[in-house]
């Protein structure tokens, strides 16, 4: 699997510095510190269920004296199993991470329950070409969103067999 450069995607994001951001499914945090950078004013919480690379995310960020990541370990298919606020973020993410899962209706329905009105969500992931890439259509993610209450606002050009999708909340 290809990898996306968090620096170049998160640059061309509207992004504020006052912001909170939620990185959804961030493993070891390839996309919560550059974004951590970002809203160097405000806050971003990095979600996982899988301990190892929380812990390796806790020790960079403490290596590197960030201080604006908030690490939760939660199971993000859970009915709100991010256990945050709702209508509270500015911004969320989903990185390769819903071909992984079972339900990505639960994890874009919580998505968009965390997001202000008009908080983006970011989603990016393969799709698949004959039988040897894994991935997630980009249909079933816009169809999940529409019924989660999110419209497509821009569609991300990353290249062959990879999709990025803006959602906005309404």
């Amino acid at each position: 699997m290809d990898f996306l450069n968090p620096d170049e995607i998160i640059k061309h994001l509207d992004l504020k510095p006052e912001m909170f951001a939620v990185d959804l499914g961030c493993g070891s945090g390839r996309f919560s510190v550059p974004l951590a950078e970002k809203v160097k004013e405000g806050m971003v919480w990095a979600l996982d269920i899988q301990k190892e690379p929380l812990a390796f995310l806790k020790g960079r960020t403490i290596k590197e004296k960030i201080h604006n990541i908030n690490i939760i370990r939660c199971d993000l298919e859970q009915l709100k199993g991010t256990k945050l606020n709702g209508s509270f973020f500015d911004f969320a993410l989903a990185v390769d991470i819903l071909f992984q899962v079972k339900d990505i209706d639960a994890i874009i329905s919580e998505a968009a329950r965390i997001l202000k009105s008009k908080g983006s969500f970011f989603v990016s992931d393969r799709f698949p070409e004959g039988s040897v890439i894994i991935g997630m259509p980009p249909s079933k993610v816009i169809k999940a969103a529409k019924d989660s209450g999110l419209r497509i606002k821009q569609e991300v050009d990353l290249g062959d067999h990879r999709y990025g999708l803006i959602f906005e909340k309404n």
